[in-house]
């Protein structure tokens, strides 16, 4: 199964694997068929999806959308 056919489920797993040295990256790539660099590039992804994630947001509540403001709001 090519990486492109893969599940979000069946990727993480991959990654996971990778990046806890489970297993080799050049076994993981011979098992499911996939280039060194596709795998690097999916562990950099989610590297930088969880460096994302755990950056600082605003403070506060999220402005209400202007579709859910009631009349009275509109006030």
């Amino acid at each position: 199964m090519k990486w492109r056919e893969m599940d979000t489920e069946t990727r993480y797993q991959i990654i996971e694997m990778a990046m806890s040295g489970k297993a080799k990256p050049g076994e993981l790539c011979k098992n499911f068929g996939m280039s060194r660099q596709t795998l690097h590039r999916a562990i950099e992804r989610a590297k930088e999806a969880v460096r994302e994630s755990l950056a600082p947001g605003p403070a506060g509540r999220r402005p209400r959308p202007e579709s859910e403001l009631t009349i009275k709001d509109l006030q």
